[in-house]
């Protein structure tokens, strides 16, 4: 397998396998919809949560999935109607314990629970990751002209 290839299927270029983890590791978080169009992301949560600590952790998994290039990048980022042409897909097992739906202008990515629970789910909007080339400040200094 080339190095292309092996980027192309991994599990950091997938949004639904980043959501999956941070379901996993997060057990108040009960859904997250990312609006590509308003570039913003929603998340639900149930209970007592520690919305700093989740708000890092989305950030950064969304942005590895955001940094892929172009043909490596999620297909549901770039407007795709499911996962069945990912090269790197969720197994049946992943796929039973979340819900994806999906409109034109949003993704919403769920835990599967009671048809009750999302009544009580709080909402938060929190900053879609942006992906800014690093900035770097260069002196005029004459001492070091040649560096």
């Amino acid at each position: 397998m080339s190095a292309v290839e092996a980027k192309s299927k991994s599990p950091a270029n997938c949004l639904t396998r980043s959501v999956v983890d941070v379901l996993a590791n997060e057990p108040t978080l009960e859904a997250v919809t990312i609006h590509r169009a308003a570039q913003k992301i929603s998340v639900a949560t149930l209970g007592q949560t520690d919305v700093p600590r989740l708000t890092r952790q989305l950030t950064e998994r969304l942005h590895f999935t955001q940094a892929a290039d172009a043909d490596a990048a999620c297909g549901l980022l770039k407007g795709d109607g499911d996962c069945a042409h990912c090269a790197a897909p969720l197994t049946p097992a992943e796929l039973r314990g979340i819900t994806i739906a999906q409109d034109a202008t949003a993704i919403t990515i769920a835990r599967v629970t009671c048809p009750t629970a999302p009544k009580f789910w709080r909402w938060r909007d929190i900053p879609f990751p942006k992906i800014a080339p690093r900035e770097m400040e260069i002196h005029d200094d004459d001492h070091h002209i040649d560096e």
